[in-house]
């Protein structure tokens, strides 16, 4: 769950792998070190 919510902002939607392939890796990461900054 943490890593969809990092990456579509929501606990439902789509299949992880699709979203992730629709955003593309350098959005994918930066949503993720986005995440990752917030929580520290």
């Amino acid at each position: 769950m943490p890593l969809r919510v990092s990456l579509m902002g929501s606990m439902t939607g789509s299949g992880l792998d699709e979203i992730m392939a629709i955003l593309g890796v350098s959005e994918t990461i930066k949503r993720i070190e986005r995440a990752i900054a917030s929580i520290e």
